[in-house]
């Protein structure tokens, strides 16, 4: 397995909250969704922190004895603690950081991933991702542009309180149980690639076809484009393997 390029460009916020990294066979990339409830003052950890602290703990489990999910739960018990989450103080886990995620490991040509939330996987000429929070993050978007009264803060508010809830959506949490509701996948590549990309680089993709991944970071990074949900740049990574 050799690494292409790797890329993260961070956004307008004052942090990059993706975090995109890879250990021998294996790679990652995470997505932290922008903090609507000031985490920092619950737990200490921004969600870029706790972003980057998944990523580093992640380096110490890639161990081909251990399930890519048990990898995980693992690197999700060092981070809790390190944050020492059993002395924070707050009401539910949707109110601390949610990433979305996607773990991979690349043995010979098969690969083994897991997956949750809308980071997005490309091979063998097919985009994976976990459409499951399609639905619920169109339907924010259109209550932001059709609801002048409401503030948008309290709209995303009240979508946030959803995460990893039966009637709302599945998300990477610090609560443990949200790795129960991972996406798990196998299959034979047969690519000359595998390219994995957080929400904010493969949106850039797809509407600028035409271009070679090279060219589309260096645009990517002087791009302006705004979200439509958060108002602001989004970061945007992007890691491309050689199989």
């Amino acid at each position: 397995m050799k690494i292409d390029r790797i890329c993260s460009i961070q956004g307008s916020a004052i942090e990059n909250e993706d975090s995109v990294d890879y250990k021998n066979q294996y790679f990652w990339i995470i997505d932290g969704a922008t903090d609507l409830f000031n985490s920092k003052d619950s737990i200490g950890y921004s969600v870029s922190e706790v972003s980057h602290l998944i990523s580093e703990c992640l380096k110490q489990y890639c161990d081909d004895s251990l399930s890519l999910k048990k990898i995980f739960e693992l690197v999700l018990d060092d981070v809790r603690k390190i944050i020492e989450i059993d002395k924070c103080e707050f009401d539910d886990y949707y109110q601390l950081p949610t990433f979305a995620f996607i773990f991979a490991k690349l043995s010979g040509l098969k690969l083994e991933y897991i997956m949750i939330g809308d980071c997005v996987m490309i091979v063998n000429n097919q985009t994976i991702t976990d459409h499951r929070v399609d639905c619920l993050f169109e339907q924010g978007k259109f209550s932001i542009k059709s609801n002048d009264e409401v503030d948008k803060k309290t709209i995303l508010q009240n979508i946030r309180k959803l995460a990893n809830k039966p009637d709302g959506y599945w998300i990477g949490s610090l609560d443990k149980s949200s790795i129960n509701h991972v996406i798990n996948g196998s299959l034979e590549v047969t690519s000359n690639h595998i390219v994995l990309m957080t929400d904010g680089f493969y949106d850039f993709y797809t509407q600028n076809s035409g271009y070679n991944f090279g060219e589309l970071i260096e645009m990517r990074k002087e791009s302006t484009n705004i979200d439509p949900i958060y108002g602001k740049k989004d970061d945007a990574s992007i890691l491309i393997i050689d199989v």
